[in-house]
This record gives C-alpha cells, structure tokens and sequence, in this order.
C-alpha cells in the first residue's frame, strides 16, 4: 500500500535510511544517520507544496520504502519538474513492486501538479541501473547532458 508520509512515519522511514547507508558504507554512525535522515524528512513533510514524500507499507502499516520528490519550477521549459531525490526500499522488501509502485505515486502527482518531467540521478554501478528498473518504467537516459556538482 502506497501512501503520503506523516510524521508518525519518520522513525521507521529513518531505520530504511540507515540499512540503506549501512549497505554502502558501514563505518558511518548509525544514530548520526538517523538524526540527520529525522530533520530532513520532518523538513520535506513540512512544506508538501516545494516536497512529497510517499511511504510503501506493509500488511502491518509498517514502512518498507519511501520515495522523495522536489517540486522545482522550471521558467525555460515552461513548467514544473519533479525531482527525485531518494526512492529507497528496505532490503527485506525489494523485489515485490514497491518501487514501481512509489513511482506511479511520484507520476500520478506530477500529473496532478502539471509538472512537465521527473528527473532523477542513478549511480551506474547501483544495482537498480544494472537491471534497467528506471528504463523499464518509462525512465530514459538523457544523452548528450552531463550531471555536474560542486562539493561544498
């Protein structure tokens, strides 16, 4: 079932957060994680017209994924544009469709918004790029752009 996150949902969303950072690097503080993953998700609910956060639950309500959209008001392509920014699901629950599904919801309200596009970043070596999960659900890959940062 998927569904807008409340603030009732930061701390098992939180715990996603952690298992998520702990998969990648498992010398990072686990409570540091969770502190700082809790003041950014109560940021995004607090302004549900700049941010929407949906939550995957399971039979029991509890969290098993989450995605995060930025809505970004785009002047050149005369329009908004959905970000995503995190669609993370718990490693206990991969496989059974929630991230298809947290997409839908991401798509269904950018529709309602008028949004023109989703965007989002994938790692090429994220094992969601190797199995083309993006591509196989209306995702393309944007030739000729380059994705630059600046580390601040």
């Amino acid at each position: 079932m998927i569904g807008r996150a409340t603030l009732d949902d930061i701390p098992e969303i939180a715990k996603i957060i952690v298992e998520f950072q702990a998969e990648k690097d498992t010398s990072q503080d686990p409570e540091a994680i969770s502190l700082e993953a809790d003041a950014q998700l109560r940021d995004c609910l607090e302004d549900s017209q700049k941010r929407s956060v949906f939550v995957a639950r399971g039979a029991n309500g509890e969290a098993l994924g989450y995605l995060v959209v930025h809505w970004i008001p785009f002047p050149a392509v005369h329009g908004l544009e959905g970000y995503i920014s995190d669609l993370i699901v718990g490693s206990q629950a991969r496989g059974r469709g929630l991230g298809r599904a947290l997409l839908q919801s991401a798509e269904e309200e950018a529709r309602s918004r008028g949004a023109h596009r989703l965007m989002l970043n994938n790692r090429r070596s994220a094992e969601s790029y190797a199995r083309q999960f993006y591509a196989k659900n209306g995702f393309s890959e944007r030739v000729g752009f380059s994705n630059f940062i600046k580390q601040l």
